[in-house]
Formats: structure tokens, sequence, C-alpha cells
């Protein structure tokens, strides 16, 4: 097996390998950010923000793909804007999580794992879709970004079909991520509390 495709394979383990042992180290850290002030406020509008972000662009594009990736060249809605709108929403649910649990550190270890996706399990996906697809994914791929979304190119139909199966895997889904706030400041309360264990400084 080449190793893009064991990459592909075994991209789950990308995350739990890094984001564990990461997680567990800032557990026991106590935050850089001083309880209350003002920069604690404004780091939870920010975390608002990109957790609202990754979770609208999560539901959006399950409306557009709903089960059908790999079947046709989907290239409407947000995926005439990027072609990967459901890794980039989930990269940013995951940053959202270190930034509540007020932990650069862990949102920096979130950022490892996306360059580690970008490089070795999103290309591998690409290429898979090409060679099903043939040359309507090809012309696809020269004209839509990969990440970073190009605004001039959004179009739509008046009307899309909506896979319901799909949808309700993903609404299934969302029953994790919409808990993301709430255990990011739980534990970040955890670590402001003074008899919490503070054994390592990170930032």
């Amino acid at each position: 097996m080449e190793p893009s495709a064991r990459a592909f394979r075994q991209r789950g383990w990308f995350g739990i390998a890094i984001l564990v042992p990461v997680g567990l180290a800032v557990l026991f850290s106590r935050p850089s950010i001083a309880r209350d002030s003002f920069a604690d406020i404004i780091t939870d509008d920010v975390a608002w923000l990109i957790f609202l972000a990754g979770g609208t662009l999560r539901m959006w594009s399950t409306l557009y793909v709903g089960g059908r990736k790999s079947r046709e060249v989907v290239c409407e809605g947000p995926y005439s804007l990027m072609r990967n709108p459901l890794y980039v929403g989930s990269f940013l649910l995951a940053v959202s999580f270190g930034v509540f649990l007020k932990s650069f550190t862990f949102a920096a270890g979130v950022v490892v794992v996306g360059v580690m996706y970008a490089r070795h399990v999103i290309p591998t996906e690409e290429a898979h879709l090409e060679a099903g697809l043939g040359e309507a994914y090809r012309v696809y791929l020269a004209s839509v970004p990969r990440f970073l979304p190009r605004l001039s190119g959004y179009r739509t139909s008046p009307a899309i079909t909506v896979d319901v199966p799909a949808l309700q895997l993903e609404a299934r889904k969302s029953l994790g991520w919409v808990l993301l706030p709430l255990f990011g400041n739980l534990l970040a309360h955890l670590r402001y509390l003074p008899w919490w264990p503070d054994l390592i400084r990170l930032p």
C-alpha cells in the first residue's frame, strides 16, 4: 500500500495520535489568559464565531453533497467556493474547541493535524475522485480552489435535491460537535480552579 493511501485509510488516527497527548498536557496546565479579563471575554467571542462558522459550513455542505460525492461532481453552493468545505468546517470546529479551552497549544495541535490532512489525506481523496469521475472532476479541480474560498465563483441552482439519510447522519454527528463549547468551557473552568493540578506551563 502506498504511503498516501495508507495515510488516507488511517486518517482518523492522525488527530488521535497528536491531539490526545496535547489535550492531556493542556488539561494539567494553567490558562495563560486571566479569568474574567477583557482578553478572556474576547477569546470566548472569537471561539463562538469560529464554532458557528464551522458548524454552518458543515451543515451547508451536507445539504449539497449528501452522499453524492463519489457518484457525481458536486460543484454548487459551498462546493463552488472551495473543494473541501466539510474538511474546512471540521477544522474550524476543532480550532474553536482549543479557543474555548483557552489553549493556544491545543489550537496549534489542530493546525498541525490540519496540515497533515492537507498534505497527505485530501490529495489522496481527490485523486480517488478524479479516477472515478474523470474529466468532469479534472475540470472542477482546475477551476475551484482546494481550501481558500473564491467568492466570485459562487453559484447554485434555485432548488437542490437533499439526501435525507445523509442529512440525518450529519445531524447525529452534530450531537457531538454541538457540545464542544460546553466541554471547552467546562475544562477551561477546571483549569482555572486553584486546586486543579497545574503541572506544566503552556500557552
